[in-house]
């Protein structure tokens, strides 16, 4: 939704309506997709999971395989113009954003994803030489 003082949400949530939060401001809309039904609880066992370690690095967790890759925040900046202060256990959550405004994403982000699949095919290539 967006923000805004209007009780009617019709401009904001289109023809499903919605209603505005008191709290908020934010026309909360009818036709959202509910957590069950992006991801539901099989898919979201499967996903990655980010946190910050002891030295304020990114730590990205696979469930499936058990294993982690320590993102550092040099290796951060190559994908991002934004920075990061984090402690250690700090979840983090990751978002996309685009004209329609921001957008949950289970496991982590396109960006996190590909480096990590690039650091991990590297690895690879070198422990198999």
């Amino acid at each position: 939704g967006s923000c805004g003082t209007d009780s009617d949400c019709s401009a904001s949530c289109d023809k499903n309506g919605g209603i505005l939060s008191p709290s908020t401001g934010i026309c909360l809309c009818n036709n959202i997709t509910t957590l069950n039904q992006a991801c539901d609880s099989n898919c979201r066992n499967k996903a990655l999971n980010v946190t910050c370690d002891s030295d304020g690095h990114l730590s990205i967790y696979d469930p499936t395989t058990g294993t982690s890759q320590i993102v550092t925040k040099s290796e951060l900046k190559s994908i991002s113009a934004g920075s990061l202060t984090c402690s250690k256990g700090s979840a983090v959550y990751s978002m996309s954003t685009s004209a329609n405004g921001f957008a949950g994403i289970f496991g982590v982000g396109n960006s996190l994803s590909r480096l990590a699949n690039k650091r991990r095919v590297l690895f690879e290539s070198d422990v198999g030489n």
